[in-house]
């Protein structure tokens, strides 16, 4: 991957579909050339720039009768986005123009760029830490003017420029620990353990803000929606109340003790770092419970049906439970029949004899109890992952953020663990080691650390042109 990182790049940089003005980004040490050649350029029109500058280009395109007018923002050095000779073509945003020109691009050597290669690029380049470019998915992502706002900040360098005082403040406390061991036979103390423990208790604070802020970017307040659907006295409630690790949900032994629905956000974990939250929705039991005209508790238990019924449409992922110590009914057993996406069957009450069986391969289905807590934390954990797999173009975000969050709590282990030394007495050689640990897991969120790998699972998840 890293061979190819400085071949000539390009993409539509901007969403498709018509629009005023569409922006094609070309990337590359050649992009220079490679932008004369293709668009029969002046030989020395991008060559003699020694600073960025706009030019207005009248291009003939294959396809079009006439030339195309657009502008070409060139900037020739490392002071652009990707430290690479960089253009942005900006032209009519009428689709089959925008994929004719990126057709020319491509038809004269240039190759498509992948998923997040300019924000790569931007990355190796110092442009960009790591919490920079989780911040340029944020905003590509951004659903309200609030989220844009948290995100603009961070791309400004919310974190990078603590981060960076912490590296430099504990590469030169390493200096001062391993000059002392240089010197150990000659009885010289550079550093004593009381200044290193005062020193590393002031890193340890700015890590903790950096991780705070970083860790309220990695949380997802989310409007999706978990419904837990059912026959009556399967369990609902007693699930809810369990999830919530609260005492919400009324709970009785006799049927149909919910007439209405309960609504409670429910935050969800997922290691190292990411934290979801979704409504959780308790509802009334489903069934063919029809009373008589009449009655009173004909209209609650109508209007109660009605809302569950309501639920049920509106869930972005149904938890159908079942009370897996009694055989199914024939309602239970026609919704089981029926494929639904949307459904996660929850077999309840595990810890009385169970009467119903089922592949324990299949993902779909899940055992708990709600006495014992049995599965309800891998309940949670199905539940977190599905969210994820639904708001996929979330996943990028939460993946590089929780990437800079994991590895900043590993430098904060790593500095706890050089405290502790200290104050044990425990010899230089491991506080040495523990800080150099703490400056590799603080330098993959800086740029200064990195490996291949690491890289491209990260930057895989971007958008094309970005």
């Amino acid at each position: 991957m890293f061979d190819e990182l400085n071949e000539t790049i390009v993409a539509a940089a901007t969403p498709a579909g018509s629009a005023p003005r569409s922006i094609i980004r070309i990337s590359g040490l050649n992009a220079c050339d490679e932008l004369t050649r293709v668009f029969s350029l002046p030989a020395n029109l991008l060559r003699e720039q020694s600073h960025p500058k706009i030019h207005a280009l009248s291009v003939f395109v294959p396809g079009f009768k006439r030339v195309i007018p657009f502008h070409l923002a060139f900037w020739p050095n490392e002071k652009s986005y990707t430290r690479q000779p960089m253009g942005e073509l900006h032209c009519i945003g009428c689709p089959p123009m925008v994929q004719a020109i990126l057709q020319m691009l491509r038809e004269g050597g240039i190759r498509l760029a992948r998923p997040g290669e300019f924000t790569l690029r931007a990355f190796l380049g110092g442009r960009l830490d790591l919490s920079q470019a989780a911040a340029v998915l944020g905003v590509v992502d951004a659903r309200t003017s609030e989220e844009m706002n948290r995100s603009l900040k961070q791309m400004a360098g919310g974190v990078s420029g603590i981060l960076q005082r912490i590296q430099d403040d504990l590469l030169n406390l390493l200096a001062d620990v391993e000059a002392g061991l240089d010197f150990v036979e000659e009885d010289i103390t550079f550093i004593s353990d009381a200044d290193l423990t005062a020193r590393l208790g002031e890193a340890l604070h700015a890590l903790e803000q950096c991780l705070e802020y970083l860790e309220q970017r990695s949380s997802y307040h989310a409007d999706y929606r978990v419904v837990l659907l059912g026959s009556p006295n399967v369990g609902k409630s007693s699930l809810f109340n369990r999830l919530l690790q609260a005492d919400v949900a009324n709970i009785d032994s006799a049927a149909g003790t919910t007439r209405d629905f309960n609504l409670m956000e429910l935050q969800l974990s997922l290691e190292p770092s990411i934290s979801i939250k979704v409504l959780l929705v308790d509802t009334a039991g489903l069934d063919q419970f029809t009373p008589g005209p009449d009655s009173s508790a004909a209209t609650i238990d109508t209007i109660a049906q009605q809302r569950s019924r309501q639920q049920f449409a509106e869930a972005h992922l149904r938890l159908f439970c079942i009370d897996g110590s009694r055989g199914m009914n024939e309602w239970e057993q026609n919704i089981l029949e029926q494929a639904d996406a949307k459904r996660m069957n929850v077999l309840t009450k595990a810890d009385l004899p169970q009467v119903i069986s089922w592949n324990q391969d299949r993902d779909d289905f899940i055992s708990v109890s709600c006495v014992n807590n049995f599965q309800i934390d891998e309940l949670k954990k199905r539940i977190a992952h599905r969210v994820l797999a639904d708001l996929d173009a979330w996943q990028g975000q939460f993946f590089v953020s929780s990437q800079c969050v994991s590895s900043l709590i590993s430098a904060r282990e790593s500095l706890n663990r050089v405290v502790f030394s200290a104050e044990q007495h425990l010899g230089h050689e491991i506080v040495a080691a523990d800080i150099r640990e703490a400056v590799d897991a603080i330098g993959i969120v800086t740029g200064t650390v990195y490996t291949e790998d690491i890289l491209g699972r990260i930057f895989s998840r971007f958008c094309i042109g970005k």
